[in-house]
């Protein structure tokens, strides 16, 4: 109680305009819902990352992108929890074209043999522990046999 006046006056205040801004330039009207976020919407089209395989799909603006493709991480993470949700359209694109990819990625990992790692590709990061671990919760399905991961395999 004693400390956050002090907060409120000495950070806050030099940054209210800033603050004031987002409100103003990232606060849409939802019917039924009323006003919120934009980022809360998951618009791939509006905050998508031209990186993150949304490049033709997205019009954002540097300051209009969501840091490090955390719309289309929040998009996907979503679409997982929840698999009866529909997705709005570009948003859809977005998720379609993922699959798209998961499964070109999962394919090309499957025709190269046991031993040899995975090919480079859009989510087929090597440096993860469980890969296919990832494709099958995106795909809905296993793709591929676990790997044993004891000590002595």
């Amino acid at each position: 109680p004693l400390l956050t006046p002090l907060f409120l006056l000495f950070w806050f205040s030099p940054r209210s305009l800033e603050i004031i801004d987002f409100f103003h330039h990232f606060t849409v009207d939802v019917a039924g819902v009323g006003d919120i976020c934009s980022f809360a919407l998951m618009d791939v089209k509006r905050h998508g990352h031209p990186q993150w395989l949304s490049a033709g799909q997205t019009e954002a603006s540097l300051s209009q992108r969501a840091e490090d493709g955390k719309t289309e991480l929040s998009l996907m993470r979503f679409s997982l929890a929840h698999p009866q949700w529909r997705p709005p359209g570009h948003s859809s694109k977005f998720l379609g074209h993922l699959r798209g990819r998961v499964q070109q990625d999962a394919a090309a990992w499957g025709a190269t043999s046991v031993r040899s790692p995975p090919t480079p590709g859009v989510l087929s990061d090597s440096s993860s522990p469980l890969p296919e671990a990832f494709l099958a919760n995106l795909l809905g399905q296993p793709l591929l046999p676990p790997r044993d991961l004891s000590p002595t395999a």
